[in-house]
């Protein structure tokens, strides 16, 4: 665990003695587990790092506390998400097996609505790109197919018991920089004169 203060929302993301609410695991962070405490495998810390994550927001729970996960290897560490919608491979595949897991990620349905004219599932797609098909068979959507109406299926409404949690933006429009008095005097004469040579690099 990592404490710090942080600079966005740290009542609510700092890590303290008392209460963590920010977690993250990656290769190295086991490792580091693993040098501290030489009676804890990587395989038990492993294991403990997930049963938080698969607990993360349930009361009585080992992750009840947690309210942001950071993860730099989601492939490898496995990682659910049902939300993924676009897929861009941005480093080199070494093997063809990798490019179907990469692809997996998009698998999970987001909807379950039943489609009441057909009695079945609607079709979902993942916009996938650089990540190279050679072996893999696909179907995508046909290009004359319209895409699927984009609009909310459940809505979701605040809560009037959580009103004190609530967080207002302001609509910035754009930045006017306005100097309401001038403290910047510059005495010119004073200035030492810059001499630029072929043979001297002024540092």
């Amino acid at each position: 665990t990592v404490f710090g203060a942080g600079q966005l929302f740290p009542e609510l993301f700092a890590n303290r003695e008392d209460f963590h609410p920010t977690l993250r695991i990656d290769s190295k962070l086991l490792a580091e587990a693993e040098l501290e405490d030489a009676k804890t495998s990587r395989k038990e810390a492993a294991e403990t790092l997930r049963r938080i994550v698969d607990t993360v927001g349930k009361p009585g729970q080992p992750g009840e506390q947690v309210r942001c996960v950071v993860s730099v290897q989601m492939l490898t560490e496995g990682w659910d998400a049902s939300n993924v919608t676009h897929i861009l491979g941005l480093r080199a595949f070494g093997s063809q097996l990798l490019c179907e897991q990469v692809v997996g990620r998009g698998l999970r349905r987001m909807d379950y609505t039943v489609d009441p004219t057909t009695g079945l599932l609607t079709e979902e797609y993942v916009d996938i790109y650089g990540v190279p098909f050679s072996v893999i068979p696909f179907r995508g959507r046909s290009a004359s197919t319209p895409a699927p109406e984009d609009k909310p299926k459940n809505h979701v409404r605040a809560d009037d018991a959580r009103r004190h949690y609530e967080i207002r933006f302001p609509i910035v429009e754009g930045y006017a920089f306005a100097l309401r008095k001038n403290a910047i005097k510059a005495d010119i004469a004073a200035i030492e004169k810059l001499v630029l040579a072929p043979d001297a690099t002024p540092t």
